[in-house]
């Protein structure tokens, strides 16, 4: 029964982890593929950290609008990164919302064709690996389990053998 489990969590695992690993590379790639796209002048009109309440405590999320027009049309953004996390840490959150003060003019990075696409901080980042990461961990913990499994599963099969043998054990 524990076998068959372990067998069946395991596969589950295998198939999340994938999912998750592909999922991270997709974002990973789509993060660094904003450093070729089209730049237009960009002025921010708000710039703050937002405290953001969790099930242990607090994290701290820099928050930006900025205005920006393509062709004629004029935008509002607020993505600083194609990827963005909630800092841990309120220090960190300032130290972003720094780079961005209210009335500055900075180059935002939009997509060729759905131009309400923008970022402030283009290119890939370590804490874009955060994604990819946890997919290989649940690949590693699944192969781990199936492991375990083989282990069970040769420990029964020489009790068995021990059992139906009993000169075996002399």
């Amino acid at each position: 029964m524990v076998v068959r489990l372990l067998n069946v969590i395991s596969i589950l695992m295998s198939f999340l982890g994938l999912l998750v690993l592909s999922f991270g590379v997709f974002l990973g790639c789509m993060a660094y593929s904003t450093k070729s796209w089209r730049t237009a002048d960009a002025w921010i009109i708000a710039s703050e950290v937002v405290e953001v309440r969790t099930g242990t405590g607090f994290s701290y999320r820099p928050s930006v609008q900025y205005k920006y027009t393509v062709n004629g049309e004029e935008y509002t953004g607020t993505s600083i990164r194609f990827i963005d996390f909630n800092h841990w840490d309120r220090a960190a959150a300032l130290r972003v919302i720094e780079l961005f003060p209210m009335g500055k003019r900075v180059e935002a990075r939009y997509h060729r064709n759905y131009p309400k696409m923008t970022v402030l901080d283009p290119g890939a980042h370590a804490s874009d690996l955060l994604v990819p990461v946890a997919g290989i961990v649940l690949i590693v913990a699944a192969f781990t389990l199936r492991y375990v499994r083989k282990r069970l599963l040769r420990q029964q099969s020489q009790s068995s053998s021990m059992a139906s043998n009993p000169t075996a054990m002399r």
